[in-house]
Order: structure tokens, then sequence, then C-alpha cells
């Protein structure tokens, strides 16, 4: 029997690992910006994304924030949400959840096969994933589901849904080769998620892609609400455990509004996510204060201005564009941080503008340790330093992130933080690293003695 039980549990593991496998292969196809294929292969499935409300969230930083914040606050309000992000930190079914659980691993590898085994055309690896979160989604009978864009909008594989509204936190210059070379043609690209007759929020503040906006939501008949006009917050306060606001609207007004996620930029957010929510409560999702208040204190989106205490104090953040490095070099020259030395771990993928990070990053380091994440398109540490900085001593490459962390933790002192960013995967790679260990009230993390592998993302 225990011999039967050990082939069973062995077989299992092999077809995981060629689901897996398969999944990831599909990275081959590249990235492809259309939406007739996910379109046909739905189609076999009774178009399971028309069974559910929806909201999409594009933007160029700060999307997977906004789209958890929303999330929590209508779970918070008793109702049963979706929640399709990406990528993923740590775990593929990270990216696929409902009322903050995610996908089963078995759930997740049964309908990847079935997908697999009843594919009308092929798909890349973002339209699969996303098609098998539709479905899960559709079975699973969500009431509404919030949806992370994850890439652009017009074209990207999450626009097949018809949304109840849809969010643009902002735009910046990122994903250029496929989005177009200016603000303005990636802001069209983006505005692509606006629906005739739909609505959308947004928290950009330029006021010719304002415009831009106004003239798109005018040709489709549609409704903008902007942040500083029709919605707004102040009174930020950021301290290393929470960000704490006021929000003011023509449709509510909250005051001392608090979110574990730290920054200026995350209680702009929360602003975006208040206001669909109460936007989305005029239609059919009630909330109130409590649910408001509640969803933002219980919103998780790790990787973003998280702090961890160990040996040294280490800042987490997955920064990858220019627009999010000043985000946090805004924080970092904060009252919040006081002036810590900071001593960087810094790794990127090589489609990156990272000799302009390098050189905002710069002012504000005692030290950059540049690292490779675990990615088929990293960029290399050794060539970066000899190109842009070969007699600097304070830029050293350390490819290998786990070396690069000892190297910083050596290079520190007891006041001086440790920040990682550049990528979400090199985050994913050092944070991997450690595990929580409570300590009275605090919590504490220690550095995990067995390694980890990479599974592929």
């Amino acid at each position: 029997m225990t011999t039967n039980i050990n082939s069973y549990n062995f077989l299992r593991t092999m077809k995981k690992d060629d689901t897996i496998q398969y999944l990831y292969s599909l990275g081959k196809i590249g990235i492809r910006l259309d939406l007739e294929s996910i379109r046909k292969n739905l189609s076999l499935y009774g178009n399971p994304q028309n069974s559910f409300d929806s909201v999409l969230v594009a933007g160029t930083n700060g999307k997977g924030s906004t789209a958890s914040m929303l999330a929590s606050i209508l779970r918070k309000s008793g109702y049963k949400v979706g929640l399709y992000t990406s990528p993923h930190l740590f775990d593929l079914c990270e990216r696929i959840a409902i009322n903050g659980k995610k996908i089963s691993s078995q759930r997740l590898y049964n309908i990847i096969d079935d997908l697999k085994n009843n594919l009308a055309e092929s798909l890349s690896f973002f339209e699969f994933i996303t098609a098998v979160a539709l479905i899960y989604f559709s079975q699973e009978k969500v009431d509404i589901a919030v949806l992370e864009i994850g890439m652009g909008g017009r074209l990207d594989a999450t626009n097949i849904v018809n949304p109840l509204l849809s969010i643009i936190t902002n735009i910046g210059l990122d994903h250029t080769e496929y989005l177009g070379k200016t603000i303005e043609e990636i802001a069209t690209e983006k505005a692509g998620i606006i629906k005739h007759c739909g609505t959308l929020i947004t928290a950009e503040e330029s006021e010719d892609i304002q415009k831009l906006f106004k003239k798109i939501c005018d040709e489709k008949k549609s409704k903008i609400f902007l942040l500083g006009k029709d919605f707004s917050f102040s009174s930020a306060n950021i301290d290393l455990n929470e960000t704490s606001f006021d929000f003011t609207s023509s449709l509510a007004e909250f005051k001392n509004i608090k979110t574990p996620l730290c920054g200026k930029h995350q209680a702009k957010n929360a602003s975006l996510a208040i206001f669909a929510a109460l936007k989305l409560s005029a239609l059919k999702y009630k909330v109130n204060d409590k649910n408001i208040r509640e969803g933002l204190k219980n919103a998780i989106w790790r990787g973003r201005l998280e702090f961890i205490r160990s040996t040294r104090t280490m800042l987490f953040d997955c920064a990858h564009n220019i627009s999010g490095i000043l985000q946090l070099c805004e924080f970092l020259k904060s009252d919040t941080m006081k002036g810590m030395p900071v001593n960087f771990i810094y790794g990127a993928l090589s489609d990156k503008h990272y000799d302009e990070i390098l050189k905002t990053l710069k002012p504000l380091a005692k030290n950059i340790i540049l690292s490779k994440p675990d990615h088929p398109r990293s960029f290399d540490p050794e060539k970066t330093k000899k190109t842009f900085y070969p007699a600097d001593s304070r830029v050293i490459a350390m490819a290998d992130p786990s070396k690069a962390l000892k190297l910083a933790q050596n290079l520190s002192e007891k006041d001086d933080l440790i920040c990682v960013t550049g990528s979400i995967f090199l985050v994913a790679d050092i944070l991997k690293k450690f595990e929580k260990t409570e300590t009275g009230s605090m919590e504490r993390y220690e550095e995990k003695k067995e390694e980890y592998s990479y599974s592929g993302r």
C-alpha cells in the first residue's frame, strides 16, 4: 500500500511539473498584444468573462496596489471578489485569488490542463493565465473581479471584459518597445480600456494627458473623474508601518484613513480605490465607512516599501522604472527616514533604463551593489559596472543575490538601511531568504538556513 501511495504521489508530482513546464514554455511566443486568440478560446467555455462584473486597473505604476485595496474594500463589504494581478512575487497561484485566498495549486493545474487540451488557437503565457483566471472566477461564481492590466490596455488580454468602470493610475515611460516611444502614445494605448458609455477614474496629473483622456471619453460618451478635481486626499502622514490621510469627494469624506502600504503615492492609490468603491456603491455594490476603513487597513501588497527588521533594517521595493524609483527616492528623502544612510542592492531587466535609474539613486547611496535577478532577461552587473562606474568603489558588482545580501550586511553599520529594488524578481529572490519570527510585539525576520530554488516566472 505504501508503495502504491508513493507511486501515486510521484506521478502526481511529475504531472504538475509537466503542466508548469508547458505553461512557461508559452513564454517563447513572447508578448502578444491581441484579443482575438483569447476571445476564440474563451468562447469555447461560454465566455466566462461575461458571467461576473469587473473593474479594470491600468497604469504605469500603482495598479497592483490600487487593485488590491479596491478588492479588499469590496471583500469587507460582503461580496465574493476575484483579484487578478501580475507578475507574482513568489508563487504563480498569487496571481489569482478570491476573497484574499489564492487559487490552490491543484485547481490551477486542473484548469491549465483542461484549457491546454481544448485550445482553439495558441495563447501566449499571459493570455493563457488570464484565461485561467477568468474561467476560475466564473466557475466560483464571484460577484465581481478586479483585474490588473498586464501591459498597456487596448490589446491586453484582460481587456476582453466589459468592466463597470476603468481605472488608470498614472502614465509614465515603460514598455516603450510595445506601447510607443512617447507619453502620449502610451496614454492612448492605456486609454483603450475606456468603454463606450463607461466610466474612467484616474490619478494622472499631467494636464495634457488629462485632456487626451477627456477627448477619448467624450468620443465614447464616457464619464471621467479626476484626482484633484472630483476627489482628493490631504494631510498624508507616513511612518514605517502605515500611511494615514484624509479623503474628500462629492460622494463622501473620510478623516484619518489608514493603510499599511507606505508612501505618499499609496495615499493616492488608496484614494483611487476609495472613489472607485464609492462609484460602485452608487451602481450596485454597496459600501460604507466601516467597509472602506477595514478594507484599506487589511490590504496586503508585498514588496512595496516593505520593511523587514533583521540584523539590519531592510526595505524592499519593486520599483522598476524611473517613475517608481522617483517615488522610492521621495520616500527615502522624507522625514520618515530621517536621513538614514542607504546601501542599495539593485538589479534590473535588460530592457529597463537602468543607467538613468542608477544616476537617480546615486546621490542617496552610501553604496550600490549591482546584482542579477534570476530571470533570463536580467541585465549584466559586471558589464554595467564597467560601462558606467568603472572607477567608483561605491558601486560594486555582485551577481549572486545571496552574496549581494551578505555584502550589503557587511558594509552596513547599525543605523544603515539596506534597500533592495529595481525588479520584482530581485526583490523576490532576496525576500525569499527571510522568514518571520515573533519577538514580543515586534515582527522580526531571520534568514532561512535552507536554500530555495527558482521555479520560473
